[in-house]
């Protein structure tokens, strides 16, 4: 290595012995590290991505921090809150499922379609 730090780059491969290879660069630059990685993987993290980076912004949109954990009080009130809490939970993470269905979709389509015109022999 030339370098004390590398970047990092991720890519689509389905050939399962592939291994990172670390492409080296002149003095002052950092290396390289190619990490081939299933397209399958690639699109679950990133269809997770989209579900919690949308439900996390729906949960601060909700206000979530005015029934937030620490300030439930007992008795009835307390319950109140506390299934207001759940409830909000539940619809945020039922609304963020929606942009990681899409997500999902949209990634799948893109690795199917680069599929199908780098093998045009496989084609029905």
């Amino acid at each position: 290595m030339t370098a004390t730090r590398a970047l990092s780059v991720v890519v689509p491969s389905t050939r399962t012995l592939d291994v990172p290879v670390v492409g080296e660069t002149p003095v002052g630059s950092p290396d390289v590290i190619v990490t081939p990685t299933h397209p399958l993987v690639l699109v679950l993290v990133r269809t997770l991505r989209t579900f919690l980076q949308t439900w996390i912004g729906l949960l601060g949109a909700s206000g979530i921090g005015a029934v937030a954990i620490g300030t439930l009080g007992t008795g009835p009130d307390g319950l109140m809150q506390a299934m207001t809490l759940r409830n909000t939970i539940e619809a945020t993470a039922l609304a963020a499922a929606f942009p990681a269905v899409v997500a999902f979709l949209q990634n799948s389509l893109e690795y199917i379609t680069e599929f199908d015109r780098t093998n045009p022999g496989l084609r029905a």
